[in-house]
């Protein structure tokens, strides 16, 4: 009986995090779809009464980026371009390869 009633629980745990699951997933489906902010704010954009809109400084040097990358650079030399240039990220910081690489994945184009 007790291994009966504990391996119940276990299915109807399991069932209820996969409910879970799917709804997150249909939720964030539906912001995405819907142009909603559904967790940070990426570079480029802005957050405006919980919709995201282009932030046109940041756009500027998406653009850059898009542009070096389609002319060969890989993401360690956009940084490098980046930062001897003084652009900054979201946050204020330096760039690195993994940045440049999060703005080339979420605009576009790699």
């Amino acid at each position: 009986m007790g291994k009966f009633f504990f391996t119940l629980t276990a299915s109807l745990a399991e069932m209820e995090r996969e409910i879970i699951g799917e709804r997150t997933r249909d939720v964030l489906q539906r912001k995405k779809a819907n142009g909603e902010v559904y967790g940070h704010v990426p570079f480029g954009f802005k957050k405006f009464k919980g919709k995201l809109l282009n932030n046109d400084g940041e756009q500027k040097i998406v653009q850059t980026v898009l542009g070096m990358r389609a002319k060969g650079f890989n993401f360690s030399r956009i940084s490098r371009e980046l930062n001897q240039k003084g652009f900054k990220t979201k946050k204020g910081n330096r760039w690195y390869a993994q940045t440049v690489k999060n703005v080339v994945v979420i605009h576009g184009s790699q």
